[in-house]
């Protein structure tokens, strides 16, 4: 039996279906076969940008946060960069601090041929000017978030990192509803839809 989930990230809705083996009902006839290292890859990279979009879209906003990238003058060492951009969001909190503001953001570092640097997707980009002045070990670059659906910059952050990010305590955690029905249909749509568009 299949059942609809219903997962609220910010401004968008996405609805899924989920098979449920509950009531003694056989699992859907699939290949016959264990799952490759790249197949359970590919999940888990899927399952990565999943968790990623949905912490986007529940925390971030179009032009109002940002998407800001460290660069290195110097290339440093895995350990280096890490220490580097640890320093960086400590100074970051205390900066908001003292603004009467709390520092949201969610981190990943790219290391995939490509000289280190980190993502950062922070709220507030009219603390940019003040933030440029934290970095010192290169060049910052800024973007304004463009669009209040978050997906596709997940999706970008995961493939060019070791798909795992660190976020800010104080982000909100998106809703997760689960809604049991009667069985949908296999051709029923799913996907993500802007929140007012559900009835």
């Amino acid at each position: 039996m299949y059942y609809k989930k219903i997962i609220t990230a910010g401004n968008f809705i996405t609805v899924k279906k989920i098979f449920s083996a509950r009531k003694g009902q056989a699992s859907p006839r699939g290949h016959n076969r264990s799952p490759t290292p790249k197949d359970v890859a590919a999940v888990n990279e899927r399952h990565s940008e999943e968790k990623l979009s949905y912490l986007l879209n529940a925390n971030f906003k179009k032009a109002v946060d940002g998407h800001l990238t460290l660069t290195y003058s110097k290339a440093p060492q895995p350990e280096e960069a890490k220490k580097a951009v640890e320093k960086f969001l400590r100074q970051a909190r205390t900066l908001y601090r003292r603004e009467g503001k709390e520092l949201k953001y969610v981190q990943v570092t790219e290391y995939k041929g490509h000289r280190i640097h980190h993502h950062i997707v922070f709220n507030d980009i009219s603390m940019y000017p003040k933030l440029l002045e934290l970095w010192k070990s290169g060049t910052p670059h800024l973007k304004v978030l463009y669009s209040d659906d978050l997906t596709e910059l997940a999706s970008y952050l995961v493939k060019e990192t070791s798909k795992t990010f660190k976020s800010s305590e104080k982000l909100f955690n998106f809703e997760n509803f689960d809604y049991s029905v009667d069985p949908i249909s296999l051709d029923q749509k799913e996907g993500a839809m802007p929140a007012n568009n559900i009835s």
